[in-house]
């Protein structure tokens, strides 16, 4: 049997947005949508099964919209946080609810006129979230964190550091953020804890020219793998020059990779599962030519993965499975500009074993 879980819709062009979202015990559907006023979208929840649907989001003024910067569910499936300009038109702010509905609460603190929360995320155990906006000064958006349920509101970023690309780590402890602290376009790589402390600079001091690109951070929380790149060849949408590992809480970087000059370059890289190789995709051996490489995070030679490539081929694209015991890659490895998928097997080389602080390996 099918069921319609919306209600019949009015003409004009209204229409269901979203169907993506289901409760954490699997009885509740959420959903966006125009349902009562041609395009201002507004969140809704029905039971899985069919009934009464709730309105989630408080009343919107003239022009007021849910949705514009984003829609999430908690990770427990209990609490959606939304973005709204709920209680100002233009002024978008968040806000969380249960997702059977009951009181908005509104999650960011007081605003500039024309500010705006951007973006955020929920830690791992849903109990916080993180955001990013122009909460205090319009141009400068910083980082936030603040209870879901609502609660004492902690500054994350330096005061007046313009941040953006933020990660939150897989334990829920910390945050790794980008911010344009460096001038010039240069950009820096910061960690924080995320109930708030001491904000340390991950990245050794940069050459004039050079930038932190992107970065990546461990399954086990400890490593922040990153890539530094020159802002004029990034600007153009080229790749980065070099890769580099530290610890999340700060040290001195380890450089993974030799530096991609003469036409080399990086094309992309994700961690082992286990937290303790890195595999990137680079053309370092031959200009043009992408193959994929792995090494330890805690530095060494590197080794070659894929085969032997043919005249004129090279590596598309690389992706680990979910226990990271298999890589897949796409190439034209046996002929020239025909395209296929290979896996295989890491062959990892050995590495010291591990030293705890009671001596013990």
């Amino acid at each position: 049997t099918i069921t319609k879980l919306n209600p019949p819709l009015p003409g004009g062009g209204r229409q269901v947005l979203f169907t993506r979202f289901i409760s954490g015990d699997s009885s509740t559907v959420v959903y966006l949508a125009d349902q009562e006023t041609n395009n201002v979208n507004e969140l809704y929840s029905v039971p899985i099964g069919g009934g009464t649907v709730i309105k989630l989001n408080d009343p919107l003024p003239d022009g007021g919209d849910v949705g514009l910067f984003g829609i999430k569910l908690s990770p427990d499936g209990s609490t959606m946080v939304y973005s709204a300009d709920q209680e100002t038109n233009n002024l978008h702010e968040i806000f969380s609810v249960p997702v059977g509905g009951g009181p908005v609460v509104k999650l960011n603190g007081p605003m500039p006129a024309d500010g705006a929360i951007f973006e955020f995320q929920f830690t791992p155990d849903g109990s916080t979230v993180v955001y990013r906006g122009t909460q205090n000064v319009i141009g400068i958006d910083e980082l936030f964190s603040v209870p879901v349920g609502s609660g004492a509101i902690t500054p994350l970023s330096n005061p007046g550091d313009t941040t953006f690309n933020y990660q939150i780590s897989p334990d829920g402890s910390t945050v790794v953020y980008q911010t344009s602290t460096g001038g010039a376009g240069q950009d820096q790589l910061f960690s924080v804890p995320v109930l708030g402390g001491t904000v340390t600079q991950l990245n050794a001091p940069l050459p004039a020219g050079q930038t932190v690109e992107s970065f990546e951070i461990s399954a086990d929380s400890s490593s922040v793998v990153y890539s530094i790149g020159f802002i004029d060849v990034i600007e153009g949408g080229s790749p980065g020059t070099a890769l580099f590992s530290v610890p999340i809480a700060g040290g001195t970087p380890i450089q993974l990779t030799p530096e991609f000059v003469g036409g080399s370059g990086l094309s992309g890289f994700d961690i082992s599962r286990d937290s303790r190789y890195l595999v990137y995709q680079s053309n370092q051996d031959a200009p043009g030519v992408d193959e994929i490489h792995l090494v330890s995070l805690s530095g060494g030679a590197s080794v070659k993965l894929n085969a032997p490539l043919v005249s004129g081929g090279d590596v598309q694209a690389l992706v680990q499975n979910a226990d990271g015991s298999r890589l897949m890659y796409m190439a034209d490895q046996d002929t020239d500009e025909v395209r296929e998928i290979f896996s295989l097997a890491p062959e990892l080389p050995e590495l010291p074993p591990e030293i705890f602080s009671d001596g013990f390996e």
